[in-house]
């Protein structure tokens, strides 16, 4: 007679311990295999969550019975090894290969031949730097989906309220009454429209007049002074090409800026 190793006497303890658990799911009777009878039998009910279980169709098998093919071995091996089975909560009115489900590790018990359903590339985080939907400019809100959340968006519709109001007094008063104040670019929010338009009329306003708020200069700075200088090159040296006499005066600053004092001794 073989003598008994450690596995032999975990396994005998994995196995009493698991007569202990009371029988509650029925339908499981016909299951061949009896670890695995007994297992879906005491198993406990819970909510499916996609990152750590995997369904019997995403196992690639289309009946409960074909579960019975990986063989006692296998699945007692599984169960010993701290895996586990259960039945997914509040879905009486599904089939049984979508309502149970197994820790993602069974895979690893019941074979490499598995057609598991293909990885779905996680969209990118959209509530970070660089996100797919953008930013509000000058508060550096990044959107969650197509969304601000309800404390950013209450803040935005708040605040540009004094930032553009103080822009349209200023030109009423310079510019001589409200209607020659510019009204393409000075509207205020509109609560009613969705925060993809809000930002959208937002960032608009925060290109023409973000400068002239100080918490914005620096922000509006670094996103519009290295073009604005591009910009601003390129129509010196067209308005030097249209009048040759601005040229000549240009190159006879230059050549005296650039010709060497004499050292004079006294």
């Amino acid at each position: 007679m073989s003598k008994k190793t450690i596995f032999d006497v975990l396994a005998k303890q994995h196995d009493e311990k698991r007569q202990k658990k009371k029988i509650k799911n029925v339908g499981f009777e016909k299951i061949r295999i009896a670890t695995l009878r007994y297992e879906l039998g005491s198993c406990s009910k819970i909510i499916h969550n996609k990152r750590k279980h995997y369904t019997i169709r995403e196992l690639g098998f289309n009946k409960l019975h074909e579960l019975c093919n990986k063989g006692e071995k296998r699945w007692k091996e599984y169960f010993n090894n701290g895996g586990k089975v259960y039945i997914k909560i509040r879905s009486t009115n599904e089939s049984m290969c979508d309502r149970i489900l197994f820790d993602k590790k069974v895979v690893k018990y019941i074979g490499d031949n598995i057609p598991l359903p293909l990885k779905v590339k996680p969209i990118k985080n959209i509530n970070t730097k660089g996100g797919k939907f953008g930013k509000v400019k000058g508060f550096d809100y990044y959107l969650r989906g197509e969304k601000l959340f309800p404390k950013q968006r209450k803040t935005l519709l708040s605040r540009s309220e004094d930032y553009i109001a103080k822009i349209v007094h200023e030109q009423s008063d310079s510019r001589g009454g409200i209607d020659k104040v510019d009204l393409i670019n000075l509207n205020f929010l509109d609560p009613g429209l969705t925060d993809l338009e809000i930002i959208e009329d937002w960032n608009n306003f925060f290109d023409n007049y973000g400068f002239r708020f100080p918490e914005f200069e620096d922000k509006w700075m670094r996103e519009f002074a290295r073009t604005r200088r591009s910009k601003d090159k390129d129509d010196i040296e067209k308005d030097e090409f249209n009048n040759p006499e601005l040229a000549s005066i240009k190159s006879k600053i230059s050549s005296i800026l650039n010709k060497k004092i004499p050292n004079i001794k006294f």
